[in-house]
């Protein structure tokens, strides 16, 4: 991982390292609020890197995380430890919000996919009388948040997952791969 990011922040200016590390930040994360595509790919320990280096770096991050998600109620988080007891005893369901590609590529075992953009057309299939738990990319993406909106909006108990998938699977999280929810 090293190597890699020293290669390519040898071609950028000196003076303009943090700026990108920063930039490239907001793109792996925020970049699903601001519209851009998810063109990099980097390993998840490469992504976490990089965006905890910006974090401690920049001022420009910290000001557009507090635009962002400001209105953000962390108490209403779930945390990874309550999610895997209450995940065993079934008293929730679990919502993988995001791309049905990336759901297929890892997710969280018993987690449904339902792309935050299909939430509207499919929330009839989902009984009201459930709790909800929605996760998607990480602490900078607005999938679940956007869900857990939606959900509540037309009368079902919902909340986000704390972290997003790959801080779950850095954690030791267990994760599933295909379409088998």
């Amino acid at each position: 991982m090293k190597n890699n990011l020293r290669a390519l922040l040898r071609v950028i200016r000196p003076e303009r390292r943090w700026y990108f590390l920063g930039l490239l930040s907001i793109l792996l994360g925020l970049g699903t609020a601001l519209g851009y595509p998810q063109a990099i790919r980097l390993t998840i320990d490469e992504a976490q890197a990089i965006r905890l280096v910006a974090e401690d770096r920049l001022a420009d991050l910290d000001r557009l995380v507090r635009e962002h998600f400001a209105d953000r109620d962390e108490t209403e988080a779930v945390p990874i430890e309550e999610l895997l007891k209450r995940a065993r005893s079934k008293e929730i369901v679990i919502l993988d919000t995001r791309p049905a590609s990336e759901y297929a590529a890892g997710h969280i075992p018993g987690a449904i996919s339902l792309p935050v953009d299909e939430l509207n057309r499919r929330l009839k299939e989902l009984p009201k009388g459930k709790e909800y738990v929605a996760y998607c990319r990480g602490p900078y993406c607005v999938y679940a948040d956007r869900a857990v909106e939606i959900l509540q909006s037309a009368g079902r108990k919902a909340r986000r997952l704390e972290v997003g998938f790959p801080e779950w699977r850095a954690a030791g999280g267990p994760t599933a791969l295909g379409d088998d929810e």
